[in-house]
């Protein structure tokens, strides 16, 4: 089931509440996803979070996909970014000339 996402929805809260532990590292991950106003690759974060380990990064953000909290998006690069899931079902306009969201 996908949850809703206001601008005041903790992503913290929603994996405390999926029973995963809030440590120092994944708040950070989730503080620098909530501080991105569109689309973010995870090596975006990764470096926005340099004292986190980049295995932290990319479990943080599969863990909040498998929540159902942020979608994936697929790019002819292979790079897939990644937003917020603010409304229940949408869908993205790729521009081809640049890959913007």
């Amino acid at each position: 089931m996908q949850r809703l996402l206001t601008a005041q929805t903790d992503l913290m809260a929603i994996l405390e509440d999926r029973g995963y532990r809030s440590t120092g590292p994944r708040r950070d991950v989730i503080n620098a996803i909530e501080k991105k106003e569109g689309s973010f690759i995870a090596e975006e974060i990764g470096g926005d979070v340099p004292g986190v380990g980049r295995a932290t990064v990319y479990r943080t953000i599969k863990l909040l996909l498998e929540a159902g909290v942020i979608c994936k998006l697929a790019m002819p690069n292979g790079e897939p970014p990644y937003t917020l899931a603010r409304i229940e079902h949408h869908h993205h306009t790729i521009c081809l000339g640049c890959g913007t969201v």
